[in-house]
């Protein structure tokens, strides 16, 4: 019998102090540029402490 994969769930990080786009995408296994497209993001180097990002699932 074959098992549906559970469905993937963005998630929402909030940027703390230290953090980038690469180190997130990392961490969540995912890309930068999923992050930027999600986000809306035009400037990768731009992002703010307490900033709620959304990360694809």
């Amino acid at each position: 019998m074959l098992r549906d994969n559970p469905p993937r769930v963005d998630r929402v990080y909030v940027v703390q102090p230290g953090d980038s786009l690469g180190w997130i995408a990392a961490r969540y296994n995912t890309t930068v540029e999923a992050l930027l497209k999600k986000n809306a993001i035009t400037n990768p180097n731009l992002i703010r402490i307490g900033q709620s990002l959304i990360v694809p699932g």
